[in-house]
């Protein structure tokens, strides 16, 4: 879940001409990302996390708040007691 680390890293730099300016304001941004997971007990799967970040320029304070992770899991194959092979 390095991407919304990497978001925030981008937007650092972007802002970056004006740090002999006033600091900015307060604000406020939403970040979401994309992985895979593995788990050993229910297989491959796709992580959607989602979060906020809020920037205090006066404090020079950052703080993050995971709201949502999300994860889509596929279904194991399992051997279906209904079906008898041949």
């Amino acid at each position: 879940m390095r991407f919304p680390a990497a978001l925030l890293l981008l937007l650092a730099l972007v802002q970056a001409p004006q740090a002999q300016q006033s600091p900015s304001p307060t604000r406020l941004y939403a970040a979401i990302g994309l992985g895979f997971i593995n788990l050993e007990e229910r297989g491959l799967g796709l992580d959607v996390p989602l979060g906020f970040h809020l920037i205090l320029a006066r404090y020079r304070l950052v703080a993050a708040i995971q709201a949502l992770d999300l994860a889509l899991l596929q279904p194991r194959e399992r051997n279906n007691s209904r079906f008898i092979p041949a």
